[in-house]
């Protein structure tokens, strides 16, 4: 009677972990597509504006690399851009989470945060009395964060890719 013994399983275990990542990564990441590939074709969709193809794979490389902050932060983008405040938002704090020194990242997600509170506190307005003790505040922060949104020169870009401002909100 052949009875496996301990040392056995170890090498079997060993021969069969690599063979069941690969099988996973094929799930993640098209058969016919490597990650590089796949990387080179969402940086090609998104300088070229596609964001439905560059959403579609950057989800792919964030799913098969998943340390990796760049499809996140990207994603990030992608969201801003369209509008999906809440996306950009978790896709931004995705990135930030994978790399805390990914600045971009945290400026582009304080940027989105802030364009957000602006539009709640215009709407905010619409149901605000004349008298209402909260108006000034309200007042306030609305003036501070249209100072603070202004678009910047040119020259003076922070925080954004592909030569682009701020967010489109």
């Amino acid at each position: 009677m052949n009875v496996p013994t301990k040392s056995m399983k170890f090498i079997w275990v060993l021969a069969v972990l690599p063979w069941l990542g690969a099988c996973e990564m094929q799930q993640l990441v098209h058969p016919d597509t490597d990650a590089v590939k796949l990387h080179e074709e969402a940086e090609r969709a998104y300088g070229a504006n596609d964001m439905q193809l560059a959403e579609k794979d950057f989800k792919l490389l964030a799913e098969s690399m998943p340390r990796d902050a760049e499809p996140w932060f990207r994603l990030g983008n992608i969201y801003a851009r369209s509008n999906r405040v809440e996306d950009a938002i978790h896709a931004y704090r995705e990135a930030v989470t994978r790399n805390p020194n990914l600045t971009k990242a945290w400026y582009n997600m304080a940027l989105v945060q802030m364009h957000q509170a602006r539009k709640d506190l215009l709407e905010m307005q619409q149901y605000l009395g004349a008298d209402d003790p909260i108006n000034p505040q309200v007042q306030h922060i609305q003036e501070t964060l249209d100072t603070l949104l202004k678009p910047t020169a040119p020259d003076q870009e922070v925080g954004q890719d592909n030569g682009q401002k701020n967010p489109p909100h």
